[in-house]
């Protein structure tokens, strides 16, 4: 045992714990009952003491040093952790750096109970809760996903002090739940309608919209004169087949000046944040509808022109 342990830089307790682990076995006993080890047993210390190094924790690199067949697994799941970790801490140092960017106190005692929630690596699945708030009354799930899924901005993996701000006061809006019911509410597409209106019939217009969204994010992808229309035909027609009528010059007239009078500031404040935390200038439902928006605006006579 005292052989092994020298030959494997180890101390003869650590050579003790491992074998009653069952990590070595011992070949035999020479004759003066003194545990034998063969060349295998050096090889699987030093494996161990390499895992440990790397950081890994003791079951995962017993199992490791055991099972050889096992230890590229191992390896990959404790990679994924501490590229995990590495993402926590550019987080945190993003955090700290908006922190140090805040000269005047007043505004630190404001942002620092922000800053709190990115501590660590956001969990995206908070802003999908805060849409699956905003959503009717028994919506269908798979809709109320889809569209949750669409909104959601995809987080940076090395966030900038900017970046960490504004998922923390996207985080901030999101968990008040009082905004949400006031969104919630703006987004009836048909305030004239009965107050609990069928919920598949609902699910159809969001899944119109949902299409108007993918088609207005590809024009605005491509840039092309005329790539709008279609984008604009379905976004127009979802709003005009809930409200149980044609898509007119004057339903388009209503439309837009409806929509710039119900522009909730809340809504607006989530797509500005999140689109300084997307990869692309702004997220694809929140591109998507915005441009419809405006399309539909410029199409207008003067007075019905406007962004939202």
């Amino acid at each position: 045992m005292g052989d092994l342990a020298a030959a494997a830089g180890v101390s003869v307790k650590t050579v003790r714990f491992y074998t009653e682990r069952g990590v070595l076995t011992e070949t035999g006993r020479s004759s003066g009952g003194h545990r034998r080890y063969g060349q295998d047993a050096v090889d699987r210390l030093r494996l161990v003491k390499s895992l440990r190094t790397l950081g890994l924790g003791l079951p995962a690199a017993s199992a490791a040093a055991v099972d050889g067949a096992a230890a590229r697994d191992v390896l990959a799941d404790h990679l994924g952790d501490v590229e995990q970790q590495l993402e926590d801490l550019r987080w945190r140092r993003a955090a700290l750096q908006a922190l140090d960017e805040v000269s005047d106190d007043d505004a630190l005692a404001l942002v620092l109970p922000l800053l709190g929630s990115v501590a660590v690596r956001p969990d995206p699945e908070e802003l999908g809760v805060f849409w699956r708030r905003i959503m009717p009354a028994r919506f269908p799930r798979h809709v109320s996903d889809a569209l949750a899924q669409a909104a959601v901005p995809e987080l940076p993996h090395d966030p900038s002090p900017r970046q960490a701000l504004a998922y923390a006061r996207l985080h901030h809006l999101a968990t008040d739940r009082s905004a949400a019911a006031a969104i919630r509410a703006h987004l009836n597409p048909a305030p004239q309608a009965a107050a609990s209106p069928d919920p598949e019939r609902v699910a159809r217009f969001y899944e119109a919209l949902a299409r108007a969204h993918a088609l207005a994010t590809c024009a605005l992808t491509v840039g092309e004169s005329g790539a709008d229309t279609p984008a604009l035909d379905t976004f127009v027609g979802a709003y005009a087949r809930y409200a149980e009528t044609r898509d007119t010059p004057a339903f388009r007239r209503s439309l837009a000046v409806r929509l710039r009078r119900e522009r909730h500031p809340d809504l607006v404040r989530y797509w500005t944040l999140t689109a300084q935390l997307a990869p692309t200038p702004t997220s694809p439902l929140g591109a998507g509808h915005g441009r419809l928006v405006t399309l539909l605006m410029s199409t207008q006579p003067e007075r019905g022109r406007g962004v939202v």
